[in-house]
Formats: structure tokens, sequence, C-alpha cells
């Protein structure tokens, strides 16, 4: 498994060229890097803070077809979506988990029960190919209506008042968006990809009238890189337009003013079954209260962002508007401010610039640089988690164009990720149980999703030192964990490490007794001083801490 280790190419070198720059490391980002090297180019991914540390953290931990999207009659989206979702379970059977859910139908409107079986039959005809799943346990059952007291025995957290009944459908979890970034990323570099995380664009240099190079900065050692390149690609997110002006100074193109949507999410104690529950507001949003390791995920709010991204932080009013939200639709006991245990949130980059940023559309664009004064890069705007891989596959198209020479067709649809080649889940996790029956059954499930065939690696370091096989917490991980994120992962902060390789700090602050362990742990293979321990454990520590 050497091959899949992440090491900064800017620790090797000043100097670097390639074929193809993506500057970003979110799941755009990563799903283009891996693209582009399964394709024969050489690749070098740029991140100016963590793989997966911005919107691609911020989801809903779903890779869905977009039901709601079909009122705006975006059929071709929620098609995309739909293919996508099937090839997601696929290529990546341990992130992307069959999930129920239940839609209830109010008796606000005399046609609601109506319109909602309509939408579902033009869904189910939509997603007519999910069954084509190479593992069966992911073939996902069709819709059916049901009444009221079934609704309530699946769902018990509804308010039953007015409630007709409900219908129940399949999309699927993604039980780790971040570490599916990273799933990506290490599929691009096993095919030769190579990528730096705290490293950030600051210039970018034309050579006859064309971008040719770029200017990093290594964040942590504070030096400056060159890399040249036949091809740049702007996979910044939030950040589109920070990068195209860099691209293009004083150009008022297509990406100079990118609309924001800021949406936060909650996780509370469990507050439903192993239902989902997607909900329709009077004032006409939705909101969904999800299972998801043992607890319940609230989400999420659609609101504009008219600030700038680096300054962006969840807020105590946004929570409270969230809490609201739930209180006026769901369940009889209301949620306090105290019963929330973590919340998080990002921004949304929307290439619809027109009405409010809820019923804006999350399809995608792939812009040409020639027509905006940028010669030599693509653009990449808007979209969604589950649509990224095709979305990749697209900008590899235009990319062709651009370097004027056939780049091949698209493979990634018909190949397993990188740590994900498992055709049997089920099977997959009897041989890891059979294979460390020292571990617990929550540490084992656990590890089977977020590392996939990784997690043989991973359980073998105890007998290296047998005290990583300890627990950092009642939900699972292992000292283990860290260890492995440090030597293999590019882990370089205590908040890489507890936010988004091991997720520690997922479900809530671990205690201040965790963090210092895990950094600890860091402190010995990043060479931090006593100092900087501190420093890294109160940061982390204020981090964590609820607005």
């Amino acid at each position: 498994m050497a091959s899949l280790s992440l090491e900064r190419f800017i620790d090797k070198s000043p100097e670097h060229p390639c074929d193809l720059l993506v500057v970003g490391g979110g799941i755009t980002g990563c799903c283009l890097a891996y693209e582009a090297a399964s394709r024969g180019l050489s690749v070098l991914l740029v991140e100016k803070g963590d793989f997966g540390g911005a919107t691609s953290s911020a989801t809903s931990k779903l890779i869905h077809g977009g039901l709601r999207y079909l009122k705006n009659l975006e059929f071709g989206l929620v098609r995309e979506s739909l293919r996508e979702r099937r090839i997601w379970e696929n290529i990546a059977p341990n992130f992307v988990h069959p999930l129920p859910f239940v839609v209830p139908s109010y008796d606000r409107e005399k046609t609601a029960r109506l319109m909602l079986g309509l939408g579902m039959n033009l869904y189910e005809w939509l997603s007519y190919d999910k069954q084509d799943t190479w593992d069966p346990e992911k073939s996902l059952p069709g819709f059916r209506m049901v009444d009221l007291e079934h609704a309530l025995r699946l769902a018990p957290g509804l308010r039953p008042e007015r409630l007709e009944g409900a219908a129940i459908y399949y999309d699927c979890q993604n039980s780790n968006p971040e570490r599916m970034t990273l799933a990506f990323l290490k599929s691009a570099v096993k095919l030769g990809a190579k990528a730096a995380n705290r490293a950030e664009l600051v210039e970018l240099v034309r050579e006859d009238g064309r971008l040719r190079e770029a200017l990093v900065r290594d964040s942590l050692g504070g030096g400056l890189h060159r890399i040249r390149f036949r091809a740049v690609a702007n996979c910044a997110g939030p950040w589109v337009d920070a990068v195209a002006r860099m691209a293009s100074p004083g150009q008022d193109g297509p990406v100079a003013h990118p609309k924001r949507s800021e949406g936060i999410h909650l996780i509370t104690r469990p507050l439903s079954g192993d239902h989902a529950i997607a909900m329709a507001t009077p004032q006409g949003r939705h909101i969904m209260v999800l299972p998801w390791r043992g607890h319940s995920l609230i989400g999420t709010t659609d609101k504009p962002f008219e600030g700038q991204p680096d300054d962006y932080r969840v807020s105590r009013a946004s929570i409270q508007e969230l809490l609201d939200e739930i209180n006026q639709n769901f369940g009889h006991q209301a949620l306090a401010y105290g019963d929330v245990l973590a919340a998080y949130g990002g921004l949304r980059p929307l290439v619809d610039q027109e009405g409010d940023s809820y019923n804006a559309s999350r399809r995608y664009e792939i812009l040409d640089g020639r027509t905006h004064g940028a010669p030599g890069m693509l653009t990449v705007e808007g979209g969604k988690f589950t649509t990224s891989r095709q979305l990749a596959a697209n900008a590899l198209d235009r990319l062709a164009e651009l370097l004027g020479e056939d780049l091949g067709e698209s493979y990634t649809d018909k190949k397993f990720l990188a740590t994900s080649h498992i055709p049997d889940m089920a099977t997959f996790r009897e041989g890891l149980a059979r294979a460390f029956p020292w571990a617990a059954a929550q540490t084992l499930s656990l590890l089977a999703n977020d590392y996939g065939t990784q997690a043989y690696e991973l359980l073998a370091l105890p007998k290296e030192n047998p005290r990583w096989a300890e627990p950092l917490g009642p939900h699972g991980e292992i000292e283990a964990q860290v260890v492995f994120a440090l030597r293999h992962e590019q882990a370089l902060t205590l908040e890489d490490l507890l936010l988004r390789r091991t997720g520690l700090a997922a479900l809530g602050h671990p205690g201040r007794a965790v963090l210092e362990r895990v950094a600890e742990l860091a402190a010995d293979w990043l060479g931090w001083s006593a100092q900087e321990v501190q420093r890294q454990v109160d940061e982390a520590d204020s981090r964590l801490r609820l607005p």
C-alpha cells in the first residue's frame, strides 16, 4: 500500500513541471486529478488549506439524485445525479450505503399527497438503472406510499397532527465525505499524480500570452515553489473568483462575482429511527433529519453569503435559526442550543445568478479561459458532491480541446477507487473481523467504511506498538488511525487529524484529554516543540467549541 501514501511534492524540490496543475483539493479538484491521471497526464494538485477541508466537508453526507430539483424541472441534473449515485455505489462501496427516507404528507394542501406520489414516480423512472450494482447489497428498493400509522412507526419523531401518510424511498448516505475526497486523491496518486496541502497559489505567470507558470507558497515552510504547466484547472470552490482574478487581473469575466450560499448542519442525540426524514416546510424549503453514527444530523440552511470566504465561520445566529426551523416542523420536544453536540458549515459556489440561493441550480459549468482573458486555464464553477466524478470526466474532454490532443475516453466509472476494491461488503467485513478478533465491532465497522482495503494496513499497526490499539473515545476510533494519518495521509495539523482523517471530532468536542493525546502522537512524527503542541491544542479546543 506504500504507493497510496500521500507526500507533499513541494518538500522535494522548488521547481515542478507538469501537464496539468489543479488548484483546489476539494472533491472537484481531487476527482479532476484522478480523471486526468487516468488519461495519462502528469498532474500536480495544490490546496491552500487541507484536502476536503472547506465545502467538501460541509455536506449532508448524502450521495443522492436531488429529489427536490424536480420541482424546478431540472430533469437532466436529476438523471445525471441518479446515474452517478449508482456509479459511486459501485466504485466506492465502503463509503456509499443505501439509506431509506420518509417523506411525510400533511394536509396543508389537498393535492399534496397526489403531487408527492407523482414526484416519486418520476424519480423512480429517472433512476431506471439503480439495480445495476456490482454488489447486490447496494441495490435500492422502489418507493412505496404508506399510511399514517406506518409512517409513525418508521419515523416516530414526526408530528402526527394533520399527517396523512408518507412516501418511503431510497437514496444513499456517504459515510465520510472527507475521507471519500481523500480516496479520490489517493486514486490519483496511485496513477502518478502528486499533491500538496498547505500550499497556496500566489501568482500565475504568462508566456506569449498564455498561462504557463504558477508560484506556490508553502504555508508551513514559507518558501516559494515554481510550477510549470501546460494547463491549469481552477477548482477553488468558494475562492474561484480569487484565482480567476489572479489569472486575468482587471477582467470582469463570468466568474468575477460568484454567488455563495451558506449551508450549516447540526449533530444532536438521535431524534428518530434508522430512516432519514425529509420534510417540506410551509415556507417552501426542505429540511432533513438523518441518522448518522448513532446520532441525528440536521440540515441544511441555504442563505446568501456576501463576505470573504476566508472569514466564514458558523455563527450562533445561524445555529439558532436552524434550531427554530426544526422545532417548528418536527417532533414534540423542542431542541435547545445546549442539545447541539456539533455544528459545521460551508459555502456553496453557485452558477445560477438569478433568484434566491435556495432555488438556485446545483448544475456546474466548465469555462475555457480563452473566452475570458485567461488562456491556458479551465475554470469549474458550481456542481454538487454527487456529480463531481462526471464533472471531472467532462472537464477532461474540454482539456483535450484546450491542449489540442486526444486524451481518450473516461473509464473512472468502471474501476474501484484505489482503497475500495471490495466486490462484496458483507464478505469484506467478515474477513476483517476474522483477521483482527481483538478489535471492537464498532471499530471494525468504522474502519471498514472509512478506510476500505487500507483498514488491514491500519489494524496491523498495533503490532509495532500495542498502545495504538487503544480507543480514543466512545465511538470506535483508535490511536492507530492517528499514526496512519501522520505516516501516510499528509496530516499536518491537529485539526487535520481530528476533523478530516480520523473523525474524532465529528460528533462534537472529544475532550481536551483526547486533543492532548493526539497532539502528543503528532509531535513525535512532525517534530513539534512543547510550545507548538500547546498552540495546536488551544487552537483545536477553540475551533471545536460551539459559538
